[in-house]
């Protein structure tokens, strides 16, 4: 599965639940983050428009400023399609990318797959830290999380793709292994 492809599938699973959320559950913390889930969305949305920014402009030298917004800040089912919408830009905006194309990020100039496999961990983790409130037994994709894996964390250990995501984001502990509380990807472009 190429990352664009992942993404989609990362997005649509994470989508449907949400569309399971009522409005008490938005409110709630998301997992141990500062925000609740309903912030913890629009960050992703944001996030999903902002790699595709990124990318499609090209920018090698700093971040690209922009935000989203929706009229209704209140209604969730907008801002459900917004991350629905935004995963749909992204992956068409990597997915038609040369591949030689870089942009900007904070860890080091990446490419369109590091930007599609940038937008999986967003997605996939952060739709984990809202889980914990809206459907606690919902895990990652076990397909596009090992796609993010090959791509950002070249020295992850081996493992369910699912339970090695969360643990290389500090999310979970991993066969004894403490969960790490620093932790980054790696978006450069190797080989």
């Amino acid at each position: 599965m190429d990352e664009p492809t992942a993404l989609l599938d990362a997005v649509r699973q994470v989508v449907e639940m949400l569309e399971g959320a009522d409005r008490a559950q938005w409110r709630e913390r998301a997992g141990t983050l500062e925000w609740s889930c309903e912030e913890t969305v629009a960050h992703v949305a944001t996030g999903l428009f902002w790699y595709a920014g990124q990318l499609a402009t090209g920018r090698l030298d700093g971040f690209l400023a922009f935000g989203t917004t929706l009229d209704d800040p209140g209604d969730l089912q907008e801002l459900i399609a917004l991350v629905s919408a935004g995963g749909s830009v992204l992956a068409r905006t990597t997915g038609l990318a040369d591949p030689d194309e870089r942009a900007f990020h904070f860890y080091g100039l990446s490419d369109p797959g590091g930007f599609a496999a940038m937008g999986i961990v967003e997605t996939l983790v952060h739709g984990w830290d809202v889980a914990r409130a809206v459907d606690p037994d919902w895990a990652p994709p076990k397909a596009p999380s090992a796609v993010a894996i090959a791509r950002l964390f070249p020295t992850a250990p081996a493992g369910a793709p699912d339970e090695v995501l969360l643990w290389c984001t500090g999310r979970r502990a991993l066969d004894g292994r403490a969960a790490p509380s620093n932790w980054r990807w790696d978006p450069t472009v190797r080989g």
